[in-house]
Formats: C-alpha cells, sequence, structure tokens
C-alpha cells in the first residue's frame, strides 16, 4: 500500500474510518499536542480543484510531506514531525487563501494610488455643478449650500462657536479663505464673470 495515497472510508455514522489502530491514535495524538488536524488535510487533499499541472504537483508534494510526517513519528523523530506538521500546516492554510483570491484576482481591476486623471475632490466638484446651476452666486452663497448639502467627503464646521473650516476625509481642513480662492478659481475655468462691486 503506498504512503501517497489517503486509505480511510466513511463509517456508518458519516465520519472518516482509517485503517490501522496507529494511524488512528496519531491523528488523536496530533490533534492534542500539535493542534494539527490530520482529517482536516486529508479532506483538503481530496477536495476538487487539483486539476492544472502546477497544483497536481502541490498535491503530490503535500501527500510526500505527509507520508515523511507520519514516517516520523513512526521513528520517534519529534522535531522533524513538528516542522513536517507546522509546513503542511501553513501550505494548507495558503492554498485555501488562494483559492479565495484566485478568482477574485481575475474578476478585479488593477489597483492605481489616488484619484484618476483630470478627477476633483468633493467640494470642488459641489462648487463646479453649484455654479454652473448659479453662474453669480457669491462665494458666501456656496459656502451655505455646501454646508446645507452635507456632501460626502466633506464636513463644514460653521457655528457660533467654533471656528468656520471644511474637514476633508483625509484630515485636512480648509479655510474660508481658501474655499474663496477655490470658488474664484472655477469661475476662471468655466470663463464666468461676477458682476464688480458699486
Amino acid at each position: 500500500m503506498s504512503q501517497l495515497k489517503i486509505v480511510r472510508k466513511l463509517d456508518k455514522w458519516g465520519g472518516w474510518f482509517y485503517r490501522g489502530p496507529e494511524i488512528r491514535a496519531t491523528i488523536i495524538l496530533w490533534q492534542l499536542t500539535h493542534g494539527f488536524n490530520l482529517v482536516e488535510l486529508d479532506n483538503y487533499l481530496e477536495e476538487s480543484g487539483w486539476e492544472s499541472s502546477a497544483a497536481k504537483a502541490n498535491r503530490e508534494l503535500l501527500l510526500k510531506r505527509r507520508a515523511q510526517a507520519l514516517a516520523a513519528h513512526k521513528a520517534g523523530q519529534h522535531e522533524l514531525v513538528v516542522a513536517w506538521l507546522s509546513f503542511l500546516s501553513l501550505a494548507m492554510r495558503a492554498g485555501k487563501r488562494m483559492e479565495f483570491l484566485i478568482p477574485a484576482a481575475k474578476l478585479g481591476k488593477k489597483f492605481s494610488a489616488g484619484r484618476k486623471v483630470n478627477s476633483v475632490g468633493p467640494v470642488r466638484a459641489f462648487i463646479r455643478k453649484y455654479l454652473k446651476q448659479n453662474p453669480k452666486a457669491k462665494a458666501g452663497e456656496v459656502w451655505n449650500a455646501l454646508k446645507d448639502a452635507q456632501v460626502k467627503g466633506a464636513r463644514v464646521q460653521d457655528s457660533y462657536w467654533s471656528a468656520k473650516y471644511i474637514q476633508r476625509d483625509d484630515g485636512s481642513r480648509m479655510t474660508p479663505k481658501q474655499f474663496s480662492n477655490m470658488v474664484s478659481e472655477e469661475r476662471g475655468v468655466q470663463g464666468l464673470k461676477r458682476k464688480p462691486r458699486g
């Protein structure tokens, strides 16, 4: 009988029955002393999804390491048993993680940090939109509209007791002077002119 094969069958209660009392004792001993579940490893190795050549080679390697751990246990080489069980545990955890991540990676898009080219933040986007609808609005009117709109990504702090500013999601603050300058910039971008005072 090859040690690279998992020899077990389901009993009448639905549990796995391994041939030989020494393997059953080993399963219990490893679970108690090392926290390693051999039945879980065997379930993992008998699951589907080992079709590709790389996966088949990986499965063969894990089966060899399983056989080596059992042989080391039989020979009384406890340090080697611990090493192989650590390897098998980490390999199983990594394999399960890859099973989850690879399909998600095939569907996903490449991540690029920062904003897209020519995109603007929430405050500037609100100013643009508001000035398109109300081209003659002053900076104070735009400020009040922003405060009432509760734009996601920018919280207006404007009360009698505290200073006036816009709190951004990144933690930075924009003063009313900076806001007024941004409104002026957007007027220039849109080609709007405010009527002179007087």
